[in-house]
């Protein structure tokens, strides 16, 4: 986001349609995804809190899910506790599917998922010279 046009494309994982969401949301979704509404007030709150304890936050999100902490190795999750941090802008060409599986999927659908990665990053490609 620093450099856009160093960056010919960027493939995200588990994006919602965050509006429909929240259009449809009721007590038990707000309570099953307490951390979208946390993560939407004004900065530095969320940030701040989270710093307080950065283990105990992605234990809580991500091992509440239907899979727990299962899929996760060790350091896995400390990449991301290491890696939190908030979007702030959006892109202007976005495209995607749903895998068959849940929120991890690099753990729950490494082959498809590495399926997608490669013709994504493929197509239209500049093709090298012999």
């Amino acid at each position: 986001m620093d450099f856009p046009d160093a960056v010919d494309r960027l493939m995200l994982l588990d994006i919602s349609p965050t509006l429909a969401m929240y259009e449809s949301t009721d007590r038990a979704f707000a309570t099953a995804y307490f951390h979208w509404f946390f993560l939407i007030q004004p900065a530095p709150l969320p940030e701040s809190l989270i710093e307080g304890n950065p283990s105990a936050y992605v234990d809580r999100v991500m091992g509440n899910r239907h899979a727990g902490p299962a899929p996760f190795a060790p350091h896995a999750l400390e990449a991301y506790r290491d890696a939190l941090a908030e979007w702030r802008k959006a892109a202007r060409d976005v495209s995607g599917r749903a895998l068959p599986c849940g929120h991890y999927i690099p753990e729950e659908a490494p082959d498809v998922l590495l399926e997608e990665i490669r013709a994504f990053f493929a197509a239209d490609a500049p093709k090298s010279e012999p």
